[in-house]
């Protein structure tokens, strides 16, 4: 396969910020990062986690790929698109997003490829009067290294076809069986409460079990929409 980029919009989506950091022009590609996104948009074409997809009729993202001639405001509107659904579903993680506009043996793509951001560190070096030392600084919002996206999607602007490659999200837990408060008195910790402060344990034990019964509902939505 032949693939030939023409260019590459990045942007920042971190749902711990109260907005996403979108760009107003492509990146300058140097050799090296034109290899990397060559090399990521290969591996995610030979994915044997592709899912083959296509647009609803009444799609309204169809429907701006088709009318949007800008590929940066194009670019821009899908990586806001994709930071609100981050925003709702907090379990999402923050990373990059890039926005490929390439071909594939003469064929036109749009290429949406999200890279998570990994943990790690880097190395710091200071000067302390006539010497000098390092040491290791924290890094959260490190790149893969490697060239593979973490998500894709690979649209066909020829035939309106889509290759998906998604995370796939399970839920182990089980539904609590009993009742939340009943499992709450089992505890030591929390049936002591009841005795010392009764009135606040009360309201306390409730708000813990609205709290749980929302997060466990999250995560179930979570689970229907990465199965969709």
């Amino acid at each position: 396969m032949e693939v030939k980029i023409n260019q590459v919009v990045l942007h920042l989506l971190d749902p711990g910020a109260s907005e996403p950091v979108l760009s107003d022009r492509a990146m300058d590609m140097d050799a090296d990062l034109y290899e990397y996104y060559t090399a990521t948009l290969e591996r995610a074409f030979a994915s044997d986690e592709v899912k083959n997809c296509r647009f609803l009729p009444d799609s309204a993202f169809a429907a701006e790929m088709a009318q949007n001639q800008d590929f940066i405001d194009l670019s821009r509107r899908i990586a806001g698109v994709i930071f609100e659904q981050m925003l709702q579903y907090q379990a999402i993680p923050a990373g990059d997003l890039a926005v490929v506009d390439f071909t594939a043996d003469g064929v036109p793509f749009y290429g949406v490829l999200k890279l998570n951001y990994r943990p790690g560190y880097t190395h710091h070096t200071e000067l302390m009067g006539n010497g000098r030392f390092s040491s290791m600084v924290p890094q959260r919002t490190l790149l893969p290294g490697t060239p593979k996206a973490d998500e894709a999607a690979l649209i066909d602007r020829a035939n309106g076809t889509v290759r998906l490659i998604e995370k796939k999200f399970t839920l182990d837990s089980k539904a609590p069986a009993g009742g939340y408060q009943e499992f709450l008195m089992n505890e030591a910790r929390y049936s002591r409460l009841t005795r010392e402060f009764p009135e606040r344990a009360d309201v306390l034990f409730q708000r813990n079990e609205d709290e749980a019964k929302a997060r466990y509902e999250h995560l179930l939505k979570l689970v229907e929409m990465y199965d969709k």
